[in-house]
């Protein structure tokens, strides 16, 4: 009797975690949900030039002939996505080595975390709370600085920040080129109970943003504010992001940065 009780109960647990899982929404749902009937637009490049860097940034995404996304290209890098028969991604490489989806994913997210400083490098943490709408809005960054011993570079010190990001009430303009690319489908995985994931994916899903970034402040432990990017944004007339003018304040002064978005 006690072996049919468990068994009962197994089961029924097992039928609850099945039924919450088919009534959870997917993150498509949650994007529509926050920003409506919005525009479906697929990104083809973002361009970021900076008297900071040597040359202009290019983020480029090429696209087949069944509108999927087959390879993003930023600075050196490009990963190019391979599809299963049923349209998923099934593999990521990157000069034929295989590579973490969260890799393509968090490229344009960090190079604005790591606005911060050039001579540092900035590591996401944990999502610490988010906003009304679902969006990211404290992270946890771990900030490497780094030191030169005659032979390479190493970590000297790393310390914690609190990152606190606002939003434009407009909808990312990565997420349809995301889905394009099966990155979504992937996220949603994540969601499932049974079965792992790489922590980097689970990270990913945590940090998407349903609406378009505004500012992002670095502040100490102690609340005292570190760096201060502010993202003014020109949108077009289906509320997507035309040009971008990114400001940098930190204690070494003040950098500008411009953004252009270009649609297939």
């Amino acid at each position: 009797m006690k072996n049919q009780t468990k068994l009962s109960l197994l089961s029924f647990l097992m039928l609850f975690s099945l039924l919450q899982l088919s009534c959870r929404k997917t993150v498509e749902d949650e994007f529509e949900d926050v920003n409506g009937d919005v525009a479906i637009k697929y990104i083809s490049s973002i361009v970021i030039v900076s008297s900071d860097f040597e040359k202009d940034e290019l983020i480029s995404v090429t696209y087949d002939g069944e509108e999927r996304v087959s390879d993003i290209s930023y600075g050196e890098s490009i990963h190019y996505m391979v599809y299963d028969e049923f349209d998923n991604l099934s593999m990521l490489t990157f000069d034929g080595v295989l590579s973490d989806v969260s890799e393509m994913y968090l490229a344009p997210y960090d190079i604005l975390i790591n606005m911060h400083s050039w001579s540092e490098k900035a590591r996401t943490g944990d999502v610490l709370k988010y906003d009304s709408k679902g969006n990211p809005f404290q992270i946890e960054i771990f900030i490497d600085t780094y030191q030169w011993n005659w032979t390479n570079y190493y970590v000297s010190h790393t310390d914690t920040l609190l990152c606190e990001i606002q939003y434009d009430p407009n909808p990312n303009p990565l997420f349809y080129t995301l889905k394009a690319a099966g990155i979504i489908s992937v996220l949603d995985q994540t969601e499932l109970i049974f079965g792992s994931h790489s922590p980097e994916i689970i990270k990913a899903r945590q940090l998407l943003p349903f609406n378009n970034i505004k500012t992002i402040t670095f502040k100490e432990l102690n609340g005292i504010p570190k760096t201060i990017i502010n993202i003014n944004t020109s949108y077009d007339d289906d509320d997507y992001p035309e040009m971008a003018t990114i400001v940098v304040i930190n204690e070494s002064g003040s950098f500008l940065h411009k953004v252009n978005y270009k649609y297939k």
